[in-house]
């Protein structure tokens, strides 16, 4: 039990079904080898719940100088301690035997573009295979207010929705490996879990891309309804008008096939775009030793705000592209040793990048 519970509340629970689409890298402290680790599924619910959140670092009025987000997750902060819910894995074991086997070299010809960090002489990664599905229970805390428990419930479901929409775990997750689409989700009947899911539509379970998009954009609809508006230019990763989604007009009878085509978008994009293409993420090395970084006090590296997956809609794989609003710092170019500033429309370049794929055929959702 939770610390404190009240022993005549009940505690709900939410269980939710993934199932792998493309080889998941997720590791532990042993990097060769694969398993599905909770603390990486809940540090990936975290990230979506502050894509989706702008309010996520506020003071929570009831409670003891924790955030909106360290009451909900955790933290170790002043007032934070534990978390309003409990993480379990409850995967059957048949599936947690059979889900590794090494990386592949046979697909990853097609794709070295994507996978070149995964493949290492020093290091044989396993990975957990595509078509395996693994289970998850979240136990929400008991409480008294209605209205917090709902509140609570619609976070961790938006959070679990865009993992199993536009997230991915494990490593190159933004660039199509690791795509974790979900399935099902179920609570008890009754519930205040079960009114929150009713809420919202698996897109994965249309058996049409168009139907698959709608589906998609009615839940991010409702989504973005339970929360505030962003009104700044973000400090992080967010979901807000400015985001763009984009699914691929074909479908490919195999994952590997609409992975590649996805590298194809990017790759020859960011051909088109010399440096300027920096804006899909950094650092990035150029002919001659030259490396384009960010200025040393900001970090050394920042992640793609443009997240590549493969989703399955009934039999086919398609590609499906989120370009998302995202912060970027001041960058320099080091070069024989000199270093100079580099200014970058990185907003510009992603509003180019939407239209190309619009030019490749891609599907546009509508927008929020």
């Amino acid at each position: 039990m939770f610390g404190g519970d009240r022993v005549d509340l009940p505690r709900e629970t939410l269980t939710v079904t993934f199932q792998v689409v493309t080889p998941l890298f997720l590791s532990g402290a042993e990097q060769d080898k694969a398993e599905i680790r909770l603390p990486s599924v809940k540090g990936a619910l975290r990230y979506w719940y502050r894509a989706i959140q702008p309010q996520y670092n506020q003071l929570d009025k009831e409670s003891t100088g924790a955030s909106l987000e360290e009451q909900l997750f955790g933290g170790t902060g002043s007032g934070a301690g534990l978390g309003r819910f409990l993480l379990r894995d409850v995967s059957t074991e048949e599936v947690k035997q059979n889900i590794r086997r090494r990386f592949d070299p046979v697909f990853s010809k097609d794709l070295s573009y994507l996978s070149f960090s995964l493949r290492s002489k020093k290091l044989e990664r396993d990975y957990i295979q595509p078509d395996q599905e693994f289970k998850i229970q979240l136990v929400l805390r008991p409480e008294t207010n209605t209205e917090r428990q709902k509140r609570n419930w619609q976070e961790l479901m938006a959070s679990i929705w865009l993992l199993g929409h536009v997230g991915g775990l494990g490593a190159r997750s933004r660039r199509g490996f690791g795509s974790v689409q979900l399935s099902s989700w179920e609570a008890p009947p009754d519930s205040l879990a079960q009114q929150v899911l009713k809420e919202l539509h698996i897109a994965h379970q249309q058996q049409t891309s168009q139907d698959w998009l709608k589906a998609f954009m009615h839940s991010l609809k409702v989504i973005h309804s339970w929360f505030v508006n962003y009104s700044e230019s973000p400090t992080h990763t967010v979901i807000n008008q400015q985001t763009g989604f984009y699914l691929a007009s074909t479908g490919f009878a195999h994952w590997e096939k609409a992975l590649a085509y996805g590298a194809k978008c990017i790759k020859e994009f960011r051909e088109q775009k010399g440096i300027r293409r920096v804006a899909l993420g950094l650092p990035m090395i150029l002919p001659n030793k030259v490396i384009i970084q960010p200025k040393k006090r900001e970090g050394n590296r920042v992640a793609s705000p443009v997240w590549l997956r493969i989703v399955r809609i009934g039999k086919e794989f398609y590609p499906f592209f989120s370009v998302l609003s995202a912060p970027f710092p001041q960058i320099e170019k080091m070069d024989k040793g000199q270093s100079r500033n580099v200014h970058i429309h990185h907003q510009t370049v992603l509003e180019e990048f939407k239209n190309y794929l619009v030019e490749q055929g891609y599907s546009q959702g509508a927008s929020l």
